[in-house]
């Protein structure tokens, strides 16, 4: 299945790597690939006159993840923006970009409290969004980028 506009709630995890790389093989041709960070605001700061240095991170991840993409043949238009919720924040960037497809990686964290606040944020997105939303970790096999030749001897 081939979908035209993918959003990618990417935050420089493995996880998120590998979902990058799942949006490569399942968007168009001439698809678009959005890999979106969200630089959370606490409740006690304003959203905008925040220092630049506040969105290094996010930035640092972006480039990682245009990187991503590049390595599997796509191009990413990355956003950052800054929000209260990642999961409102996907869903509207989701909604302006008009997106076939959320794709959010399953974060790997061994604290219980980590796992249950992602597999919260993940349901937030799920019931807001008007595109199908996956949720989950797509393993990179390891020859992935190599050319497979025929090893059968004759």
């Amino acid at each position: 299945m081939a979908l035209g506009t993918i959003l990618v709630l990417y935050d420089g995890s493995e996880a998120a790597d590998s979902m990058l790389s799942l949006a490569c093989c399942t968007v168009w041709r001439a698809g678009r690939i959005i890999p979106l960070y969200v630089t959370c605001v606490p409740q006690s700061l304003p959203l905008s006159p925040l220092p630049d240095w506040y969105d290094d991170d996010g930035q640092a991840a972006l480039d990682r993840a245009e990187e991503v993409a590049w390595e599997r043949g796509c191009t990413a238009d990355s956003w950052l923006v800054r929000a209260r919720s990642r999961a409102e924040a996907a869903v509207a960037v989701a909604g302006d970009c008009e997106a076939d497809a959320i794709y959010l990686p399953a974060w790997t964290w061994r604290h219980p409290w980590h796992r249950l606040y992602a597999a919260i944020e993940a349901r937030r997105v799920a019931q807001q969004a008007r595109c199908p939303v996956l949720v989950g970790t797509w393993m990179v096999p390891a020859d992935a980028g190599r050319t497979l030749h025929n090893t059968r001897s004759t």
